[in-house]
């Protein structure tokens, strides 16, 4: 089928930002500032835990390493919970460090 070639991929990826971004795990830093700016540009509000007045929740489907979890959504969200549900990709979630 056309996705065993991306599972062959993900299956061989380092579980590492510069892995999962293909040898460019430099942008990792200036790639998720640039998540926040967005965010807070559409409207997302400061969570509980930075002074907000809701608690704000996220899901993070196709998680991988947790990369974009740990870099923006634990700046924005109170809660962030990973999903990744495809062999070989769901091993790279042992990567996510727990919070």
């Amino acid at each position: 089928m056309w996705y065993n070639g991306g599972a062959a991929y993900w299956a061989s990826t380092a579980e590492s930002n510069n892995g999962v971004l293909g040898g460019f795990g430099d942008v990792h830093e200036a790639d998720t500032a640039d998540s926040i700016r967005f965010a807070r540009r559409c409207g997302v509000p400061s969570s509980k835990r930075s002074g907000g007045e809701r608690e704000l929740r996220a899901l993070d489907v196709a998680a991988g390493i947790g990369r974009v979890t740990g870099g923006a959504l634990l700046e924005l969200c109170d809660t962030v919970d990973l999903v990744e549900v495809r062999w070989p990709s769901s091993r790279l979630l042992s990567r996510a460090a727990p919070v």
